[in-house]
């Protein structure tokens, strides 16, 4: 199955979606704190899983200013969608500066799943 970009817009509850085909590269920018994380997430790890599909190296840049907990789970779902085919795989993880809340989000994510995260952080 071949697939176009999935480009998902910014509302004040989900945040701007990015998953390029050509690049294998998923962007997740923004506040996320949709009604149901399962519906919003669903198209994205299927995009995902296509990416795999093609061989393609899939690598993440994430700049979320907020999520919550059932967010923190879909995401933490994409991440592992990837980390058992790529262990290679590069997440970005931007965060505010100073924001150790969302570091250490990052971090835990970084050691369930095992895959490459840089910290970037970035001015408010």
């Amino acid at each position: 199955m071949t697939m176009n970009n999935l480009i998902i817009e910014k509302t004040d509850v989900t945040p701007y979606v990015l998953v390029e085909k050509k690049v294998g590269k998923v962007e997740i920018e923004g506040i996320c704190t949709p009604e149901n994380s399962f519906d919003f997430f669903e198209p994205i790890k299927d995009s995902i899983k296509c990416l795999i599909d093609e061989n393609k190296e899939v690598g993440f840049e994430m700049n979320l200013e907020y999520f919550n907990t059932s967010s923190s789970k879909s995401i933490l779902d994409l991440l592992l969608v990837v980390a058992k085919v790529q262990k290679e795989c590069k997440v970005i993880w931007k965060i505010q500066e100073g924001d150790e809340e969302l570091r250490e989000s990052g971090e835990v994510m970084e050691e369930i799943t095992g895959l490459n995260f840089e910290y970037l952080e970035i001015e408010n």
